[in-house]
């Protein structure tokens, strides 16, 4: 694993230990991946909807390019291993389908 990858998700989970009121709890994270590719967009969705992820979008971008988006969903607590075990696999399954891993997101809360 990229170190500065590791780096960024060590940081995050010291925000999400700082700033949240549970930080502790299960939430909803998201993964974005991009591609060129229809076809091999919508093979990933179906994957990780095999795993049990939801699919919260999958389409077109409306950004310049790539040309097609998917963001997948699963409730979790998003702890610095478990972010960089996935950062792992989520680039590997990125290379087998095709596309572009672009990273995840997860919300805090304060109160």
């Amino acid at each position: 694993m990229d170190p500065i990858i590791s780096k960024m998700n060590k940081e995050i989970q010291e925000i999400i230990e700082q700033l949240d009121a549970d930080p502790d709890a299960e939430r909803p994270t998201t993964f974005w991946f991009y591609s060129d590719s229809e076809e091999n967009i919508y093979r990933l969705a179906h994957h990780l909807q095999e795993l049990g992820m939801r699919i919260e979008y999958c389409g077109t971008s409306c950004g310049d390019a790539p040309d097609y988006l998917l963001i997948a969903e699963k409730w979790m607590r998003p702890t610095m291993e478990t972010m960089n075990n996935l950062w792992t696999y989520f680039n590997d399954i990125a290379n087998r389908f095709e596309v572009t891993y672009d990273g995840w997101e997860t919300r805090i809360e304060t109160e």
